[in-house]
């Protein structure tokens, strides 16, 4: 992976945890509790860890199911 790709990377996920803290701010809402509640309810037990990782799993493979039929100049509706 380039350097540059790299900072676009950490630049996106920082814009977007910050414009998520905002909106959670203006709704009354703590960010930082919101984050503690994803933590805990994902990774703080086998189950939900599982769960998570099953949920990711499907979403990453229809990105990729998409993804590669358009690398080959396909478009692919199906995902």
């Amino acid at each position: 992976m380039t350097r540059t790709r790299l900072v676009s990377l950490i630049q996106a996920v920082l814009a977007t945890a910050l414009i998520s803290s905002l909106f959670l701010w203006i709704s009354g809402y703590s960010p930082w509790m919101a984050l503690r509640t994803i933590l805990a309810g994902s990774l703080g037990s086998t189950a939900g860890a599982m769960l998570m990782l099953t949920k990711t799993s499907l979403l990453i493979l229809t990105g990729l199911a998409v993804a590669w039929p358009y690398r080959a100049g396909l478009f692919n509706i199906g995902g």
